[in-house]
């Protein structure tokens, strides 16, 4: 949702939501705690281990929140079917998704013992309930594969396969630069992983994944969680399962997140330097009846793979499981936003080995910002595909139709009811061409129907279609992302089923609006000052900073209304500062001085038209780059900080005069009453005859502007004249809730373009720059998109 849009109102905006997932949560609550049995408390250094193993059915195990324990764990079958509980001591206060910023409720459990899992079950281990763990090794150069193994890759038997077990609440991760094969290796059977956090699993050259089965029968209920994997976030398959015949089955993703970090992108600007294997967000190569509901996959892109998030392919995968399939998929109301495309379904060929994939149904989900991919590829004719009722977004084609020479037609493959936009072909076959040709060259029965396929020609494909570019179809707020219909558009209930064309929202916000976490209480004092260093200031705190700031908080002695205050205030304060007045600030007027401003569009009060607005040159990642020129090592208060700070100033600017861009809009032979002029100009500010005439001295007698130090001092002298430090103040504390909570532009995804940024300049400047009354900072700081980067 565009920042312009959100509701500023936290009590509104944050109401709690219940779903039929949380009442499948509850019901496993309640089952895993209806069972009376004693309670053994192990202090911080106690012997965990020992506790498990004098455990009995019914029995709850509570661990110290905030302390750690040494591992590797391992969980031992029982008599009984009562679950052992494994919990923190404060389990109580967390409710729904469970988020790093909330470790403080968590007890920790770390094992470095060399490629160990931290918690291993031994073979037919059933009925333990794990609720409120942090797991993870001690640091980034502990060697392990998987933190959590559940079952085993070489159980030949379902006899010993573990069972009945509750993953709920976990923290499951790596470091930021640790190579890590798995979050939970999945070979179980009845298994819920429930209201968890999975983040930083990822390598080099290797597949890796936040959740993978292959050799485990399910049923599995994957709910109401976020996950980070640089392979494949969730697969299952990948490998041939031993034990015979078995498909992992009666599978359950419901209302998760699934997202790759941007960064781990190499040209994203937030990269991080580490260019792990990124593949797809979920893949299925061994798995029957699995629903897919409600869930959003986020961020994909090409690298080791294409970059299509969702892949629906059956392998054999090392040609001993002839029995593989995929088959009878659902893929229903989920948001795929920031792909290179939509999903991948294969049929069959060599590399398959027999395994077939078939009856998969994708239905009433939003694709959004996909591309240049297609949105859906099918090779070799898949039979019995529904793709009904969809939105998407897309820069490739609908789909393309692709087989191997001599491969037999599909038959069962239906298209209806979707709105397609603009991008690439429509529906393409392989050295056919596009529409019906396509659809009969590889298809012998199927249905193309009530679709609107924007901008492409209707003679070449079936009648009953519709053919109206995206601003015709009648969105609710197009530019706003509401795809609702109006009541005025030509497709209001004009599907085959008498329902709207394309995705129905509301069924699809239903499903996902279990997508909640404890992020959407606020994070602890001590972890929300560190994220405002970071996000302003580039750094780390200093002790004694983060006490000054953190005091701020103590002071309001948990008064609701008291933090509120003080989120804003300190919050606002990071902008305000000092420290940051000087880099940041400054970084963003000197580009303000050398190249004025951007033109660009917003549609604010005026949609559909759009209007020109101003807006500031600088983009996010130039911004991240040329502040930490100057701020790097700077601590306000320590040492000697202002010499230290002029000479990064001084340096910075007399590299910046040099740079290419530079020099082409300000040649060398400019004369100096050119140079200082044309700076003056683009600021917008008029200099006063003595400030004009003092400036152009800083070049002497020389005829042309030249000299790089008096180009440097004269370009720091105009980025710090007073009366544009005032009139940029407003627009340049706008642009900073962007690149600092939001780390991107202000037309960067999801906004389309600078409206968010224009309402919220506009909001200011009514309120003659006060950020408390036009309740900015608070929007910025309670919106979801802030919340996401920690795990929404």
């Amino acid at each position: 949702m565009p920042i312009s849009q959100l509701c500023v109102n936290a009590q509104y905006c944050i109401s709690a939501r219940i779903t039929n997932v949380f009442a499948i949560i509850s019901t496993l609550l309640i089952t895993a705690a209806a069972n009376f049995g004693a309670t053994l408390v192990v202090p911080a250094g106690g012997d965990l281990q020992a506790a498990i193993n004098t455990a009995a059915a019914g029995d709850t195990i509570v661990l110290e929140a905030g302390a750690t324990y040494r591992g590797p764990f391992t969980l031992t079958p029982k008599t009984g079917e009562s679950f052992i509980t494994i919990q923190s001591s404060r389990v109580s206060e967390i409710t729904g998704r469970v988020s790093p910023l909330r470790k403080d409720l968590l007890a920790t459990l770390r094992s470095n013992s060399v490629a160990e899992p931290v918690i291993r079950t031994t073979p037919g281990a059933h009925h333990y309930n794990l609720v409120g763990l942090e797991i993870s090794t001690f640091s980034d150069s502990d060697f392990i594969y998987d933190l959590v193994r559940l079952g085993d890759s070489s159980q030949t038997d379902l006899s010993i396969v573990p069972h009945h077990l509750i993953l709920d609440r976990l923290w499951i991760h790596g470091f930021e630069t640790q190579e890590l094969q798995r979050g939970i290796s999945l070979n179980s059977a009845e298994t819920s992983i429930i209201n968890s956090y999975i983040s930083d699993i990822h390598a080099v050259g290797i597949d890796t994944q936040a959740i993978c089965g292959w050799n485990g029968p399910g049923p599995y209920h994957i709910l109401n969680n976020y996950l980070e994997g640089a392979g494949e976030n969730i697969m299952f398959g990948g490998a041939d399962p031993q034990i015979p015949n078995l498909v992992p089955s009666d599978i359950e993703i419901r209302a998760n997140h699934l997202l790759k970090p941007l960064t781990w992108r190499v040209d994203d600007p937030t990269y991080l330097g580490y260019h792990w294997t990124i593949k797809n967000l979920l893949e299925l190569k061994n798995a029957r009846r699995v629903t897919i509901d409600g869930n959003i996959f986020q961020n994909n892109w090409l690298d080791a793979q294409s970059g299509m998030p969702v892949v629906f392919t059956a392998r054999n995968q090392d040609g001993n499981a002839p029995w593989s399939v995929v088959e009878y998929v659902l893929f229903t109301n989920n948001t795929v936003t920031n792909t290179q495309g939509g999903v991948t379904i294969l049929k069959t060929d060599q590399e398959s080995k027999g395994a077939v994939t078939s009856h998969i149904s994708i239905s009433n989900n939003l694709f959004d910002r996909i591309g240049p991919f297609n949105a859906f590829i099918l090779l070799n004719n898949p039979c019995d595909v529904q793709i009904t009722h969809n939105t998407i977004f897309k820069g490739g084609s609908i789909a393309t139709l692709d087989a191997e020479p001599g491969a037999v037609k599909g038959f069962g493959l239906v298209i209806q009811d979707n709105l397609f936009s603009e991008g690439g072909y429509g529906v393409f076959g392989s050295n056919i061409g596009e529409g019906t040709p396509a659809l009969e060259g590889f298809y012998s029965s199927y249905v193309f129907a009530k679709n609107n396929v924007a901008g492409r020609e209707s003679y070449i494909y079936p009648i009953g279609n519709s053919f109206l570019v995206t601003p015709q179809v009648g969105f609710v707020d197009y530019a706003g992302e509401n795809y609702r219909l109006t009541s005025s558009s030509v497709f209001k209930n004009a599907a085959t089923d008498g329902k709207d064309t394309g995705v129905d929202i509301d069924a699809l916000l239903a499903s996902q609006n279990s997508i909640t976490s404890e992020a959407t209480a606020p994070p602890t004092p001590t972890l929300f000052v560190r994220q405002h260093y970071l996000d302003f200031l580039n750094r780390e705190p200093d002790a004694s900073g983060l006490s000054f700031w953190v005091n701020e908080f103590t002071q309001c002695a948990g008064d609701s209304q008291c933090l509120e205050v003080k989120r804003v205030n300190v919050s606002a304060a990071f902008f305000l500062s000092i420290e940051f007045q000087q880099t940041g600030y400054l970084v963003e007027r000197i580009y303000k001085s050398a190249y004025g401003d951007a033109d660009a569009l917003s549609a604010l009060n005026t949609y559909p038209n759009t209007h020109p607005v101003k807006v500031p040159i600088i983009k996010f990642n130039e911004f991240l780059a040329d502040t930490q020129q100057i701020a790097k090592n700077i601590v306000v208060g320590v040492g000697d900080w202002p010499l230290q700070l002029e000479n990064k100033k001084v340096a910075f600017t007399q590299e910046f005069v040099t740079r290419t861009r530079f020099v082409a809009a300000y040649p060398v032979t400019m004369t100096p009453a050119d140079f200082v002029d044309t700076l003056f100009q683009r600021t917008g500010v008029t200099p006063t005859a003595v400030q004009r005439t003092s400036i152009i001295s800083e070049f002497g007698d020389a005829e042309m502007s030249a000299d790089t130090a008096a180009r440097a001092r004269v370009l720091r002298l105009v980025a710090e004249n007073e009366v544009l430090k005032q009139q940029e103040t407003n627009k340049a504390f706008v642009l900073m809730q962007y690149f600092g909570y939001l780390r991107r532009d202000p037309n960067a995804a999801p906004d389309t373009d600078h409206t968010g940024y224009d309402f919220w300049v506009t909001k200011l400047n009514a309120f003659n720059g006060n950020f408390v009354q036009a309740e900015m900072v608070k929007s910025f700081i309670l919106s979801l998109e802030y919340r996401a980067r920690f795990g929404p």
